[in-house]
């Protein structure tokens, strides 16, 4: 118990930020986008850009309120036989992560962060066929991840950072057709991005 109690204080104060209180930046890359269906199907990743506005907020000396803005490419791709569709959904996601930020190096900060995303439904296709009116204007998830912040001098860093994000809602809209009234889907992706923070 005595151990636990030195690894975790050890911990505590590892976490001393020295970052910027205030950031604001910028950040996109590569999404893989597949769903969880029920009943279930058999699909693929669609992997396609996202990008998008990341601000931090100092809420304690390691502690950091984390809102994002991202459009966020989604969706998944089927196969029957040997012709391949791929449906793409498109969404404007609002995330607000807490974040925790570690002392590596004075310039060097690696992070770990959680939070819940509200999405809004942009597009709907599957194939060249539009497909909107399946699926809910709006989704709830969940995302988590880690990075890492490299302050390349006090007023600007590079960013870097995974996340996995897990969908907490159906985004199947259920009243649409009798085909889709007991059809759930919810989202699942992983995220791989890149970008620049500036202090403020």
């Amino acid at each position: 118990m005595r151990l636990l109690s030195i690894l975790f204080l050890a911990v505590v104060l590892s976490l001393s930020a020295t970052a910027a209180p205030y950031s604001l930046g910028i950040q996109g890359g590569l999404s893989m986008a597949n769903v969880s269906s029920e009943p279930t199907a058999d699909t693929g990743s669609r992997t396609s850009l996202s990008f998008g506005a990341t601000a931090d907020v100092q809420l304690y000396e390691w502690l950091y309120l984390n809102p994002e803005l991202m459009y966020v490419a989604g969706g998944f791709t089927s196969t029957s036989g040997t012709t391949t569709t791929t449906t793409s959904v498109n969404w404007l996601a609002v995330p607000v992560n807490l974040k925790a930020k570690f002392n590596a190096t004075p310039e060097l900060m690696p992070y770990v962060f959680v939070g819940p995303s509200l999405g809004f439904k942009l597009s709907a296709k599957s194939g060249d066929t539009d497909a909107s009116a399946n699926v809910k204007s709006t989704a709830f998830d969940l995302g988590f991840g880690a990075g890492m912040e490299y302050w390349v001098n006090p007023s600007i860093a590079i960013l870097l950072n995974g996340r996995y994000v897990l969908g907490l809602s159906n985004t199947t809209d259920q009243a649409s057709s009798a085909l889709l009234a007991n059809v759930v889907t919810k989202n699942k992706m992983f995220m791989f991005l890149a970008g620049a923070t500036f202090a403020l």
